[in-house]
């Protein structure tokens, strides 16, 4: 596989209201290849990548892991 995939899992505020970061569940290799993280399933996003994601990020992948629907990213 030559495209970057991972699975991910949001973490969210105390209150649960606001996605603030995400961890790893798995990736393969051309990921960390595009993106310069280092594999280690179930480090935290924000600690693994060399520059951070923008914020507009967790907001979109906050909302398709609340609604698991993919539609959030056409808003």
């Amino acid at each position: 596989m030559v495209e970057g995939c991972c699975v991910i899992e949001m973490i969210f505020d105390r209150r649960g209201a606001r996605p603030v970061d995400y961890r790893f569940l798995a990736l393969n290799p051309a990921f960390e290849i595009h993106t310069g993280a280092q594999g280690t399933p179930w480090e935290r996003g924000c600690e693994n990548l060399p520059r951070p994601m923008d914020a507009h990020w967790f907001e979109i992948y906050g909302k398709v892991a609340v609604t698991g629907e993919f539609g959030a990213f056409r808003e």
